[in-house]
């Protein structure tokens, strides 16, 4: 790979995590407004794009839970401790369950 390359790829990378930044601020601020339906949009676009963000698992899980989507926001917790095991966020969210 040249240096050209690495660079292309550094660029896209940080353009990525940019967009998901944005994803995941724009799902914080519809949870803020209770807009639940809305934020799952945004953190669902954002896990696309970087599908490894325990943090998008976890405020996703928070959503569904606010819509009583109990299944869904099981799952997205389990996905975010899988990917963190010792967050304790998550697992105090799973525990008072």
């Amino acid at each position: 790979m040249s240096v050209g390359n690495v660079c292309t790829v550094i660029v896209v990378n940080i353009s990525i995590l940019l967009q998901v930044q944005a994803l995941k601020e724009k799902g914080n601020e519809c949870v803020r407004n209770k807009k639940y339906a809305e934020s799952v949009l945004h953190y669902t676009h954002a896990i696309k794009l970087d599908p490894v963000d325990y943090s998008l698992y976890s405020n996703r899980s928070l959503a569904f839970l606010k819509m009583q989507h109990f299944y869904f926001a099981m799952e997205d917790a389990k996905e975010a401790i899988r990917l963190k095991p010792n967050w304790a966020k998550v697992i105090i969210f799973i525990s008072g369950w």
